[in-house]
């Protein structure tokens, strides 16, 4: 009897636990979502994941601070995303990009929306010095462009398959507010149902991972034109061969992690220890 009221009890609690997860799984205006799709098998189901408001995802990060978002300490381990859409390689290239928009101010043709936009770079770039704004579009443009973001993200949270995890879910490829149906044309090409903001300005809006080497992606804010305001760069991400995902904010310099912080240490005390042991030999 004890034995079966401890199992109705964890059952129970499983439950309650189970709930709660699915609770967390949500997407609001303004957040920035990672979207993954296998691009050799238009079957396979995408993976979307919401890191939450970009805004408060930047003010926790520090000028040149990297971030672990999908790996071993991400709100995605690297094998829970490659369980659903593969392991990068020559012949099953996984794409990814990340898009989030907010209606910044105003209301109906006097509206100003913010897009945030990644562009494929060709190495990490902590300045953006070098690199090409993405390109402001007309409100009408970017309006349409939000409002595609947001499908994706209702798709997420009505796709009900999460990954272990309360920020990311499975969505079949076939839902029409799945990342592969709006992001793509029928071509292959990732163009959010042809929307100007992706002509061109600033490179591919999503980057290939073949299994051969990290690749690099820029991320803008980009407002609409009316708003009178220059695209921001934000930093960058890095889109490694085991599927992990780093995103390392704009600063002059990367903050070193605290390994290095120890060596750094480690060869001051050496240092002093050699200059003293110079010192006693002259003397």
């Amino acid at each position: 009897m004890k034995k079966q009221t401890l199992m109705v009890i964890l059952t129970g609690a499983a439950l309650v636990a189970a709930s709660q997860v699915q609770a967390q799984l949500s997407y609001s205006q303004g957040d920035l979502l990672l979207n993954f799709r296998d691009t050799s098998a238009t079957g396979t189901a995408d993976v979307t994941v919401d890191i939450g408001n970009y805004n408060t995802f930047l003010s926790s990060l520090t000028p040149g601070q990297a971030v672990d978002l999908v790996g071993s300490t991400g709100v995605i381990s690297s094998s829970q995303l490659t369980s659903v859409v593969g392991t990068p390689s020559s012949t099953a290239q996984i794409g990814f990009s990340a898009a989030g928009g907010y209606l910044a101010s105003g209301s109906g043709i006097n509206a100003n929306y913010t897009l945030f936009l990644t562009r494929v770079i060709s190495g990490p770039d902590a300045t953006g010095s070098d690199l090409t704004p993405s390109g402001q579009q007309t409100r009408s443009a970017q309006k349409t462009f939000v409002n595609n973001v947001a499908t994706i993200g209702t798709a997420y949270i009505n796709a009900g398959t999460q990954i272990g995890t309360a920020n990311a879910a499975s969505v079949p490829s076939a839902n029409t507010g799945s990342y592969q149906s709006i992001g793509t044309d029928g071509t292959g090409t990732l163009d959010y149902k042809n929307q100007l903001v992706t002509d061109s300005n600033g490179g591919n809006i999503e980057s290939l991972q073949s299994g051969s080497g990290d690749v690099y992606s820029a991320l803008w804010a980009v407002p609409s034109t009316q708003a009178n305001a220059s695209d921001t760069y934000e930093g960058y991400f890095t889109f490694k061969s085991d599927g992990e995902v780093d995103f390392t904010a704009a600063g002059l310099s990367a903050v070193p992690e605290p390994s290095t912080y120890g060596l750094i240490a480690g060869l001051g005390l050496l240092g002093l220890a050699f200059r003293r042991q110079l010192r006693s030999v002259i003397a």
